[in-house]
């Protein structure tokens, strides 16, 4: 059955006749959440051959997460990702069998957890023995589901549901058993399920085992074009066939509608000199699948390519607030204390953390953009706490907002006003403006940079900024300093969250002297009495009556 969609794909596929370099290969991009399909069938199919060619792939691609099949050696899969710079590997063992799912995330995604459902005994025949493997994720303040499937193979196409060992029979009751789990536990997340589905989208109604998912309209499979159209795009050349797909939850369906949408099969065989041949016989048989979703922002959601969104906040009109605490305690206990020390409330709808983990992409740029709440304000000479959402009680009971974006000493933290660009840029380039900032982005300083002359402050210490502090400083250098005089910043011991929650501006200098006003030596810029007031004494003789009459 075809069905009808009601919004616009932009399909990005690359029809060769000439061998491209990798380097040409890319997909993804700073401004669209990012996430691929890929079977590597049997990996890897030549040791220490295949490794290095899906290494170079997966940075060529630049996706913020790759779902992969059929991974037979986890150590060569683990040891590959280990030096893919700027991702990290999750694999998730097979019940039975060794063809396991894995992921390669970037680094600039947080991970929250990731796991395996469905993965009871009872599950084990629907699904071949590989339980779904589902990540959740946290990228510019919105977390994502993926769930990872690798169905059943095989069949003859018809769908038999009195007999438990037909192949179609067995991919529905898997994908039934996903739809339930999503319904029953992520109804209103933004889910993304991904795979070898191995079956194809366009059967007839009575043999389609996606029917339950296509007659719902809480539900879409991204793909859909690609499967309904020229065989060339689809993801099983050999075949040919495309059997492997996106299907997305409403939650996401805002982000179909944007000029930065798109759904392909990425040809990456197009690439090598010998073509699929080539490919095949190196890599793997099956074409990655992958889809690319904008964030949820005002600018980026325009259909307008004007830049309409850009640059229509003036720096000059950035409020006075700054950082005035800063803790990277054990564990998850972090947070960021933000002040305003003006009269009027500050709105934080301007106002971003922008990060870098580690060494940044680009030298002073940073990698990725986090903005506030929407709504979220500081009071007049009050105070605005973000901390991580697994920090002691202590910090969450003042917490006005939660991220999981925070840093692990050595991650460069700014306070930025203006908009987001559309591409990661300098404060120069982007037109925004860096407010204040602890750490930079210029470079991994280690374990974490030096303040006050003490080494590696910024990683299990709480730093308090000084209360003669009134605004904030972009420049790191000159904020830490380089002794405790000069130092903008107070380093107190690990986990010591004495003073969240307060901060004292400006300063409250103590000077004793006499405070009453009826006093010969009262001070009035005394704010302490010190027990020093002196009184005038009555002469005794003014009192005196001199008699008369004598």
């Amino acid at each position: 059955m075809k069905q009808v969609f009601l919004f616009i794909f932009s399909l990005s596929l690359s029809f060769s006749a000439m061998p491209q370099s990798l380097s040409n290969l890319d997909f993804g991009n700073d401004n669209t959440f990012d996430v691929i399909t890929w079977n590597l069938e049997n990996f890897p199919k030549i040791d220490g051959v295949t490794e290095n060619y899906v290494s170079e792939i997966i940075l060529e691609l630049h996706s913020e997460i790759i779902g992969f099949q059929e991974i037979s050696d986890i150590n060569a899969f683990l040891t590959m990702m280990s030096s893919t710079n700027g991702y990290t590997g999750y694999v998730a063992n097979s019940n039975y069998g060794s063809l396991d799912l894995a992921y390669a995330v970037k680094n600039d995604v947080t991970v929250i957890d990731h796991y395996k459902i469905l993965s009871t005994s009872n599950y084990n025949y629907a699904f071949a023995g590989r339980s779904p493997f589902l990540i959740h994720v946290e990228k510019n303040n919105v977390e994502y589901y993926v769930i990872n499937v690798h169905l059943k193979c095989c069949g003859d196409g018809t769908l038999n549901t009195s007999n438990s060992s037909d192949e179609e029979y067995r991919r529905f009751l898997a994908l039934n058993y996903i739809k339930n789990y999503i319904d029953t536990f992520l109804d209103d997340k933004n889910v993304f399920v991904i795979g070898d589905f191995n079956d194809e989208l366009n059967d007839e109604v009575s043999n389609n085992v996606f029917q339950n998912f296509i007659d719902d309209t809480d539900y879409q499979f991204v793909d859909m074009n690609i499967a309904n159209g020229n065989s060339q795009n689809f993801s099983f050349p050999s075949w040919p066939s495309h059997i492997d797909h996106i299907l997305i939850t409403n939650e996401l369906f805002d982000e179909l509608n944007t000029n930065l949408y798109s759904v392909s099969t990425i040809q990456i065989a197009n690439y090598f000199n010998g073509g699929f041949s080539f490919y095949d016989s190196q890599i793997t048989d099956h074409m990655p699948v992958g889809v690319s979703l904008p964030y949820s922002s005002e600018c980026l959601d325009s259909l307008d390519n004007s830049n309409s969104c850009q640059n229509d906040i003036s720096n000059d009109d950035a409020p006075n607030i700054f950082i005035s605490e800063y803790a990277e305690g054990s564990s998850y206990n972090k947070y960021l204390e933000i002040y305003n020390p003006t009269s009027s409330v500050v709105s934080l709808d301007d106002f971003a953390i922008a990060m870098v983990v580690n060494s940044p992409d680009q030298i002073g740029v940073y990698d990725s953009w986090h903005y506030f709440d929407l709504g979220s304000t500081i009071e007049p000479d009050g105070i605005f706490i973000i901390a991580h959402p697994s920090s002691n009680s202590t910090i969450l009971s003042q917490a006005n907002m939660t991220t999981t974006h925070f840093s692990n000493g050595d991650d460069g933290i700014a306070l930025v006003f203006g908009n987001q660009p559309q591409v990661n840029s300098s404060p120069t380039e982007g037109g925004y403006t860096v407010i204040d900032r602890v750490g930079d982005w210029n470079g991994d300083p280690g374990s974490g940079w030096q303040v006050a002359g003490i080494p590696n402050a910024t990683k299990d210490h709480t730093l308090k900024r000084k209360c003669s502090v009134a605004e904030g400083n972009p420049n790191w250098i000159e904020s830490a300093g380089t002794t405790e005089d000069n130092s903008e910043w107070i380093i107190l011991t690990n986990n010591d969250w004495s003073d969240i929650g307060q901060h004292y501006f400006p300063c409250e200098y103590t000077v004793q002297g006499c405070t009453d006003p009826s006093a010969t030596n009262y001070n009035t810029e005394a704010t302490e009495d010190d027990g020093s007031c002196d009184y005038p004494v009555d002469d005794p003789c003014d009192a005196a009556v001199v008699p008369t009459g004598l």
